[in-house]
């Protein structure tokens, strides 16, 4: 019912209150204006920006309402929650637009309520035990990593020059995994000491390890997927059956941006095979990705350190795979190219001699 000199002649705030009436909250509802509460236009405009030239209103006499009382600061951030902004076109019409305006002071304290344990890994992700004294902490922590001080329990390690020259006959056909992360050429690659291209991991001869049945797991970079399928499927015998992703993380939490031809590098792609054959298996829930930090190269390292949560799949997939005392014998679960201090239960490992720098 207004007219359009008493449109401008009201500010947002007025207008908002003669449009929303005795539908305000009760707890929106001031005992003095903006102007009794020591705040001129000036500081009005900085925070909301410039408006049209406010009335003064004389100071009212509170109204006795229930409900509990808020303080000064919360009634003005209450308040602006809703504004009407006015708007003009190319054509010089005018229209008025509701904006929400966030009233979250970020200068508050935040309160997050800490699960029980045991923490999901969708809250924090474990660096270190925590363990009272340095006495009791069972790992040397270096550069981020941790590294076994003792040797651990049901677990063996081959050292050899070269993983490709490696006699790999000394090996039954006992294994229901092979899990290799490769240091691998890209295409178009420089040569450089520790490196090979993919067509000589043929040498390796992953279909006269594993039992009917197994798996073979394998990291790969994402150039490199046609050619590692189509070894694994016509050289080894085995059909491609799943992939696990490992999305790299920053410290900063940022997705890893490394150079690339298409996309940029942000992920690490585990291919699964299997050969034919029965296996006992445990189907699991396990998600086919982690969001994991990129941890530090150590002294040796050809490739970054794969996230361990891998480990937990494939333990998890083969529960027969696990050392016992009647079984104390690790010839189920074997690796190839694992940094050297990543030897653990349960598994053989076969550790390739550090390349010098």
């Amino acid at each position: 019912m207004m007219n359009d000199f008493d449109l401008e002649a009201m500010d947002d705030i007025e207008l908002w209150e003669a449009e929303a009436g005795d539908s305000i909250p009760i707890e929106w509802e001031e005992e003095e204006d903006y102007i009794t509460l020591n705040l001129d236009d000036d500081a009005l405009d900085d925070e909301f920006g410039v408006a049209a030239h406010r009335r003064r209103y004389t100071k009212r006499d509170p109204v006795k309402r229930g409900g509990a009382k808020i303080s000064n600061r919360d009634q003005i951030l209450q308040r602006y929650k809703y504004m009407q902004v006015r708007i003009q076109d190319r054509h010089g019409h005018t229209f008025f637009v509701s904006r929400k305006v966030n009233a979250v002071d970020p200068s508050l304290p935040t309160y997050v309520r800490i699960p029980p344990i045991p923490i999901p890994r969708a809250w924090v992700k474990h660096i270190r035990p925590l363990l009272v004294g340095a006495e009791t902490t069972p790992c040397n922590v270096i550069s981020g990593v941790l590294l076994p001080t003792v040797e651990p329990k049901w677990a063996r390690r081959i050292d050899t020059d070269a993983t490709l020259d490696f006699d790999f006959t000394i090996f039954e056909r006992t294994f229901q995994c092979v899990y290799m992360d490769p240091p691998l050429l890209l295409p178009d690659e420089q040569p450089k000491p520790g490196y090979f291209d993919i067509s000589q991991l043929t040498a390796i001869p992953v279909h006269q390890m594993l039992v009917p049945g197994a798996f073979l797991f394998t990291w790969c970079e994402k150039e490199l997927l046609p050619d590692m399928c189509e070894i694994a499927e016509k050289q080894w015998g085995l059909k491609y059956v799943e992939n696990f992703c490992w999305v790299r993380h920053q410290t900063n939490n940022h997705i890893a941006k490394l150079p690339s031809n298409y996309f940029r590098r942000s992920k690490v792609t585990l291919l699964i095979f299997r050969r034919e054959g029965d296996l006992e298996m445990r189907h699991q829930r396990s998600p086919d990705s982690v969001f994991d930090f990129v941890k530090p190269r150590m002294a040796g390292d050809l490739n970054d350190r794969k996230p361990d949560f891998s480990y937990t799949v494939i333990e998890t997939l083969l529960p027969r795979a696990l050392c016992t005392t009647e079984l104390p014998d690790p010839d189920r679960l074997i690796q190839l190219w694992m940094p050297a201090d990543c030897h653990r239960t349960h598994w053989t490992t076969i550790v390739q001699k550090a390349i010098a720098e």
